[in-house]
């Protein structure tokens, strides 16, 4: 009975020793897996990182180079823009909303000469800024003569006016034929450049006229403009005195 009782004690022990070695084994068959399954997992959390930085690189360099073509140069007159919307007048039609600009008059002529402000002086704090340099004023040490664009543009446009009626204006009577053609040539280029550049979208919608049996553009245009007056007002305060007169543009003023 002791030996049957020790036989069975010891085959107690060894069916426990087997069931502990299924357990380990099967605890090492599992471990054995674990690495596989860590491996892959590593690799799926890093590709999910790369893909995610790349995203964020592209997105950067994307804005960053967005931002750089929006950047606009530098302008002393840049703290003077403001936006507002605006609908266009379309000049003259029958309902008698004309454009003061748009007659051949005396006050016209004078809302068109008021325009011009083609000669300004700015300091040399904000002349060192400029994308290309300028020239000193002479006789006005520490500041330097420019022309905002806008100027120019309503400069021209004036000019290319008064081409229109040589009757009225004479503007070209006693000059060289082929200059005063060039000059016109060249304010017309000049207009056209500045159009293509700005590249105003705004929709012209398309109206039905009845007396005419025809649709038809109309000039009546609703646009996103820049506030002229603050532009005129800023120009106002940086004019040159005197003008194309007060500018001695035959002495030479280096920095």
């Amino acid at each position: 009975m002791a030996l049957l009782n020790g036989e069975g004690q010891d085959e107690e022990w060894l069916m426990d020793e087997a069931e502990s070695d299924r357990e380990e084994s099967g605890s090492s068959s599992n471990f054995a897996h674990k690495p596989k399954q860590t491996h892959w997992g590593f690799l799926g959390s890093v590709c999910l990182n790369l893909l995610f930085i790349s995203y964020i690189l592209f997105s950067y360099l994307s804005g960053l180079r967005q931002s750089s073509l929006q950047t606009p140069i530098y302008s002393p007159a840049a703290s003077a823009i403001e936006y507002m919307t605006v609908t266009f007048n379309p000049g003259d039609d029958e309902r008698g909303s004309q454009s003061p600009y748009f007659d051949l008059s005396d006050s016209a002529d004078a809302l068109w000469e008021d325009l011009d402000r083609v000669i300004l002086q700015i300091d040399k704090k904000s002349a060192q800024k400029l994308p290309v340099k300028t020239l000193g004023i002479p006789g006005i040490p520490g500041f330097y003569v420019i022309t905002l664009d806008v100027f120019h543009q309503l400069h021209c446009l004036n000019l290319v006016r008064k081409s229109l009626f040589p009757e009225r204006y004479n503007l070209w009577d006693g000059i060289d034929e082929n200059y005063a053609q060039r000059h016109q040539l060249h304010c017309i280029d000049q207009l056209r450049q500045s159009i293509t550049c700005s590249a105003d979208i705004a929709p012209i919608p398309w109206k039905w006229v009845e007396e005419a049996q025809q649709s038809f553009p109309t000039s009546e245009t609703i646009h996103t403009c820049r506030n002229f007056t603050n532009i005129r007002n800023w120009a106002a305060k940086h004019a040159l005195p005197g003008g194309f007169n007060g500018f001695d543009s035959k002495t030479r003023v280096e920095w």
